[in-house]
């Protein structure tokens, strides 16, 4: 048999993933070779090295511990990986959560860390997948991908079909009754496949229960913090990193929490359409949540630290990305449990959606997402990675990818001195005497390290500043610039991600144009609102409605301060991108925007769909986005 695609992964902490691409490509039609157990009994069984050669991709899965045993000349994923390169394959490193390259690897799987990467992800695994696809050099024969996409109900139905035509209705109605399944067939059907779906649904509100504990420490974490920020002298910084800290120490506690899939539960699930893969993947997505939240504390603690060079917005701001992705990661949570009871009848699941999912304190907030519509959720993973990405990119520019990296290493060294310490303590307590130890030179390395990230993150700081700077001086408006270059200086403020600069040119031009222009004190605070929106919405691109028609009635939908992001599904980045969306329309046939639009109640941008006529007034618009 011939392969297409070859899976590399190490049993200890990457067979679960590995198990579930295997699960996924498999069912799109693809050839998966996955070296399970068997193989990998006593020495390297060198038949695989064959099915390396006859593959087209190689699926390397890189999970916390997978390449801490390549040193080893014999190390099974070494000599796979090795094995790839030699032959020239198309390899796909796929990251785990706390996965980092190691400083140093054998020659001859050097270039891996070079290699195209993609993070995998538990919580969207649908996205996730429709991403590694387009890394794929393999294609899946259409016989197979056309089979394997259909349940053996629904191949049973396309020979049915078939048998239809060949031999008429008469022989139709002969077989229709006994091969057709019910439409009254539902799952669960049985009692026994009834007590099934309890306990599985009890599994997985234990796990929900663990990760809104988390979420609960880290909602205080982050509470703590603004109180800080809003009145300093009610408590130290110091206290504020007790609480922190304490936090912390709560969310490793109840990450433990987590409960396995049962072998019994997942052979009871395994015949049914619920995805046994993705069900065992609850504790690693829980795992996952603990690595954010406990990151992001460290982060938020040096972020609070009254010594470093950010000002009080900043900071409130970092609070507020904080507060933001901590939404996203619950609003994941309950899109991700709808995916995965998507199979189970809605009536089996009426106890746990109205009584159960209403008990946890902050997954709860997310119950308007649930939804038993397939393409509405996906449709709802999609934005919420959107929304994600555009918050990292703004937090990632508020404390620069270096600080990041330092503030990870910090965090490393700092459990290693702790554990140092304590095991110094143990010592002290049992002999005089304290040798050195290879955890004081773990630590002095890492001190190491950390030095020379210090020095490289000035470097870099001073780099990036003085760059920021040239930036300022060139397109920082003056009172001899007209109003539409202004204006252009704040999109270009924004191109390069320079929001507060940005925000500082367009309110420049509503002073200067405020007593020309009725409709610039609404039309720019709306471009001023979309500017600190970015990181929530994810959107920095779309056209600006900023007037009406000359001598005509207002525009019965369009209103002034509407920003369009899309026409017909289609994304309108600019105002190219209208005209040619526009263009391309059936005259005098309406359509629908997709508009951000101030909430009327709390002000904060929203996003609608509209429908659009084409026989009304015309409106002005301005870009929010330069073109290329």
């Amino acid at each position: 048999m011939n392969y297409d695609i070859f899976i590399s992964y190490r049993r200890d902490d990457g067979e679960q993933t590995a198990k579930a691409i295997y699960d996924r490509l498999t069912d799109q039609g693809y050839k998966v070779f996955l070296d399970v157990e068997y193989l990998r009994s006593g020495a390297f069984n060198e038949k695989l090295y064959s099915v390396i050669d006859e593959c087209h991709d190689v699926l390397v899965i890189l999970s916390p511990n997978a390449l801490k045993r390549c040193a080893n000349e014999d190390d099974w994923v070494r000599l796979e990986v090795a094995h790839a390169i030699h032959c020239k394959k198309n390899i796909v490193p796929v990251i785990l959560q706390g996965f980092d390259f190691p400083s140093e690897l054998p020659d001859d799987i050097e270039t891996l860390r070079f290699q195209n990467q993609i993070r995998a992800s538990v919580e969207f695994f649908d996205a996730f997948m429709e991403k590694l696809s387009k890394f794929l050099q393999s294609k899946p024969g259409f016989i197979r991908k056309f089979f394997s996409g259909m349940s053996w109900r629904r191949s049973v139905i396309a020979v049915v079909a078939c048998l239809l035509l060949l031999f008429g209705i008469w022989g139709g109605s002969m077989l229709i009754p006994r091969i057709l399944p019910h439409p009254r067939n539902v799952y669960p059907g049985t009692q026994k496949q009834k007590n099934n779906v309890k306990d599985m649904l009890g599994y997985i509100f234990t796990n929900l229960g663990v990760a809104d504990c988390m979420l609960s420490s880290y909602q205080d974490a982050i509470d703590a913090s603004e109180d800080y920020l809003r009145d300093p002298a009610s408590s130290s910084y110091q206290d504020l990193i007790g609480i922190l800290e304490h936090e912390r120490k709560e969310l490793k506690k109840q990450s433990l929490q987590a409960i396995p899939l049962s072998k019994e539960l997942s052979k009871a699930m395994s015949g049914t359409k619920v995805n046994t893969a993705e069900l065992a993947a609850f504790p690693q997505y829980l795992n996952a949540l603990f690595l954010q939240c406990d990151q992001d504390l460290v982060f938020l603690k040096d972020a609070m630290n009254p010594a470093k060079p950010l000002d009080n917005p900043a900071r409130f701001r970092i609070v507020e990305i904080d507060r933001d992705l901590m939404a996203l990661s619950s609003k994941e949570l309950m899109v991700s449990t709808c995916q995965l009871v998507l199979p189970i009848d809605e009536r089996a699941l009426k106890e746990f959606r109205t009584e159960f999912l209403p008990e946890l304190k902050i997954i709860s907030k997310e119950l308007p997402s649930w939804s038993r519509n397939k393409a509405s959720l996906k449709a709802q993973e999609k934005n919420i990675i959107t929304q994600q990405d555009g918050l990292m990119t703004e937090y990632s520019s508020r404390v620069g990818k270096m600080r990041m990296d330092l503030m990870s290493v910090k965090k490393r060294l700092q459990d290693l001195k702790n554990g140092s310490n304590r095991n110094a303590e143990k010592r002290i307590a049992n002999s005089s005497a304290d040798p050195p130890t290879d955890k004081k030179k773990e630590v002095a390395e890492k001190q190491k390290i950390l030095e020379e990230k210090q020095k490289a993150l000035a470097k870099a700081q001073k780099e990036l500043d003085e760059k920021k700077q040239q930036i300022r001086e060139k397109f920082t408006p003056k009172d001899s610039d007209g109003p539409y270059l202004v204006w252009g200086k704040a999109l270009r403020f924004l191109r390069v991600r320079m929001y507060d600069d940005a925000v500082n040119a367009f309110q420049f031009y509503l002073n200067k144009v405020k007593d020309s222009d009725a409709e610039a004190p609404v039309y720019v605070p709306a471009a001023i609102d979309f500017v600190r929106s970015i990181g929530k919405t994810g959107i920095d691109y779309g056209v600006l409605v900023v007037g009406y028609e000359p001598g005509k009635p207002h525009h019965p939908v369009y209103k002034v301060g509407d920003i369009v992001v899309a026409i017909n599904k289609t994304l309108c980045h600019n105002f190219t991108d209208y005209n040619n969306i526009i263009g391309s329309l059936p005259a005098g046939v309406s359509y629908t925007a997709t508009l951000l639009r101030p909430d009327e109640k709390t002000g904060r941008l929203q996003m609608i769909d509209a429908e659009i006529p084409r026989s009304v007034g015309k409106v002005a618009l301005m870009d929010l986005k330069e073109g290329d």
